[in-house]
């Protein structure tokens, strides 16, 4: 690896405080309902956690879920129901 500044790291920001600046945008839109889809793997997985955990807190009515395997040949998804 050749990184153009030998002291500048990646560091990206942590979920919650995505998601968190997710729900505020959409929250100055006017927008207090969503619905979600998302992989299975762990980047899609700890997503969906944070939503969850957030959107109460935040006003945000969560409609429903659908994960989608993101492994080869894998056609099926698994549809979870969230009130």
């Amino acid at each position: 690896m050749n990184p153009v500044a030998r002291y500048v790291f990646k560091t990206p920001q942590k979920d919650s405080h995505a998601v968190a600046k997710i729900f505020q945008q959409m929250k100055r839109m006017g927008i207090s309902r969503i619905g979600v889809l998302s992989s299975n793997t762990g980047f899609g997985k700890a997503g969906n956690e944070q939503i969850e955990r957030l959107a109460p807190e935040h006003g945000i009515q969560r409609r429903g879920a659908s994960r989608t395997s993101t492994s080869p040949g894998a056609s099926s998804r698994r549809a979870c129901s969230s009130s």
